[in-house]
């Protein structure tokens, strides 16, 4: 997964990308929790009640989704 800081979008950007492209809405404050806020991994699993690796995965997969429409 590249991070964030590889692209120079604000944090608006951001949180309209998610917004418009994650569809679960868990999965879109995971993802403004992780990517945003810097929420750990375990600590996104513990409040989610998912597994650390399920929640890395559901990470890495909205990102990737997310790279895919910045334009």
């Amino acid at each position: 997964m590249k991070n964030i800081e590889n692209y120079d979008l604000p944090r608006g950007e951001w949180e309209k990308l998610i917004d418009d492209w994650i569809f679960s809405s868990v999965y879109r404050q995971m993802l403004k929790d992780r990517l945003l806020d810097g929420v750990c991994f375990e600590a996104l699993a513990k409040k989610h009640g998912y597994s650390v690796q399920h929640t890395k995965s559901i990470i890495y997969k909205s990102m990737e989704k997310l790279i895919k429409h910045i334009k």
